[in-house]
């Protein structure tokens, strides 16, 4: 995971990958990036939401 700025807004990098993965794995992998993706996004916009409704005084 990486953490940046720019603009003055956060940008989180994450990078996943297997370690040491059968084939079966691998295929595995290679076809849940999809859902993989949705999910860390659904996450993200639940994040975003929370974020918005408390204060940083």
């Amino acid at each position: 995971m990486v953490n940046a700025e720019l603009g003055g807004k956060t940008i989180l990098t994450v990078i996943g990958a297997p370690v040491s993965p059968t084939e079966g794995e691998m295929q595995t992998y290679e076809e849940s990036q999809e859902m993989v993706q949705e999910g860390f996004s659904g996450t993200f916009v639940q994040l975003a939401d929370y974020l918005s409704t408390i204060s940083y005084d």
